[in-house]
């Protein structure tokens, strides 16, 4: 099978070197049957295809050996070794938002960018900075936090959302951050087309009672990266995986619903209603490949499995 995927990429990346070639070839051996043009021509063209099949039978020969070591040949190689089993696929879709370069390999609980060991390392450190995590047991203690608790049963947060709802159900008393809050949610692009880019549906913020996004979308991709550091087995860290999706399923209708609370949930954690990255992230969850390029290869991974579908 990548023997298969490597000669596709291979045909693809050099035929164009290499048909040209053989045209100009074909074109120079047979210059008195199908063109009347002088013997000095006639070498050029020669010369002209047989660099041009030489060019192509190099990118054929890089890519095939799989030493063209480009982030796209990467990324295949990388997915054929890693994608995770089919039926397990979509409840990696929660943890997508922090998983996304290159975008395919979200459907594989290895990560992309967590295989050298200086990347290792590096993890580590920011995992340990952030979360206390250093090993197995304080993995499973925050993890366990998040899946259980988290900010979503605390006090004070409990109290600060209720206070955004009141606001959100009295759009004429927003103050100037919260309505910065909703203009900056509801650019989260759903779709683009060739003429068009159409947006989440503007009510779901209006909507607002539940920030448990905001714990189930880290929980998630917590996970993945407790495997990928070490910390997790793969049967542990399916199990919080699966666990995280089973609550989702509880609490929200779509995955629209689900970034709302994420955001809104960060937004009383961190005070920040800009959020541009988070932004970004989901709307490439929605909409990263344009309605014209999807293609069984190229698939928004909230658009491949409905949040209905797990």
């Amino acid at each position: 099978m990548l023997l298969y995927i490597r000669l596709s990429r291979a045909l693809s990346k050099s035929g164009v070197f290499l048909l040209l070639g053989l045209v100009f070839l074909f074109i120079g051996f047979t210059k008195d049957t199908y063109v009347d043009w002088n013997t000095g021509y006639a070498g050029y063209v020669l010369i002209g295809g047989g660099l041009s099949i030489l060019i192509g039978l190099f990118i054929f020969i890089r890519n095939l050996s799989g030493s063209a070591s480009t982030l796209e040949n990467q990324q295949e190689d990388f997915l054929f070794n890693h994608i995770a089993p089919e039926e397990k696929r979509k409840y990696l879709a929660l943890g997508a938002l922090f998983s996304l370069h290159p975008y395919r390999t979200v459907e594989c609980l290895n990560k992309f960018f967590l295989q050298k060991p200086e990347d290792i390392l590096k993890g580590k450190e920011n995992i340990n900075e952030s979360w206390g995590i250093v090993d197995m047991t304080s993995a499973k203690k925050q993890l366990d936090w998040l899946l259980h608790s988290g900010h979503r049963n605390d006090k004070t947060i409990i109290t600060q959302k209720n206070a955004l709802i009141a606001q959100l159900r009295n759009p004429a008393e927003l103050t100037e951050e919260i309505s910065e809050l909703i203009k900056n949610v509801n650019q989260i692009t759903y779709s683009i087309h060739s003429k068009q880019i159409d947006y989440i549906n503007p009510n779901i913020i209006y909507n607002f009672t539940n920030l448990s996004g905001w714990d189930y979308i880290r929980g998630a991709s917590m996970a993945k990266d407790c495997y990928n550091l070490g910390y997790l087995d793969e049967n542990e860290t399916w199990r919080y995986i699966l666990a995280f999706n089973e609550l989702v399923v509880q609490d929200f209708s779509s995955w629209e619903q689900l970034a709302v609370s994420f955001l809104v949930g960060r937004y009383i954690w961190s005070g920040d209603p800009y959020q541009e990255w988070y932004i970004e992230h989901f709307s490439w969850l929605f909409s990263f490949y344009p309605e014209e390029d999807v293609n069984e290869f190229q698939q928004n991974i909230w658009k491949k499995y409905p949040l209905s579908e797990l």
